[in-house]
């Protein structure tokens, strides 16, 4: 007896995140627009559009309550303020995303949420600067800091 295996259309998990805090925001969301059209003709999909001012915990949130089957696509992209930390010799804390006044967020750490939905295949597009510069000091708590 052949029994033949269905499997459904694998479905794109879109997440967006735009700056919304700085004279950047009305292009970052004119990017975020052209992106998401793309999917247009794309039925079976999820689409997440998220600002910096919604802070970091939202995004990991969002990340972390996607329902992902092995054969769907995660497709995330960022765009906003970023640069290069040239202090560190660690790739994981060279990258980081200005995400908002109060946090950066490492790409390396954004890269690791999202892999760890295991699609088929993980796209993370970041749309910054890349220019180096230092890691901001930031006031927050030793808890609120990013920990890699």
């Amino acid at each position: 007896m052949f029994v033949a295996s269905v499997q459904a259309d694998p479905r794109v998990h879109i997440i967006t995140v735009n700056d919304d805090e700085s004279g950047i925001a009305a292009s970052c969301k004119n990017d975020i627009n052209t992106i998401v059209n793309l999917f247009d003709e794309w039925d079976n999909k999820t689409v997440a559009r998220l600002t910096t001012s919604q802070g970091k915990d939202r995004l990991f949130n969002t990340i972390r309550n996607l329902n992902v089957s092995p054969s769907d696509v995660v497709f995330f992209y960022y765009a906003g303020h970023g640069a290069i930390n040239k202090q560190s010799n660690q790739p994981s804390e060279q990258h980081y995303l200005r995400f908002n006044t109060k946090n950066i967020i490492w790409r390396s750490e954004l890269q690791k949420a999202l892999q760890a939905k295991n699609a088929e295949l993980t796209i993370l597009i970041t749309d910054c600067c890349a220019a180096i510069g230092l890691v901001p000091t930031l006031k927050a708590t030793k808890e609120e800091r990013p920990c890699i």
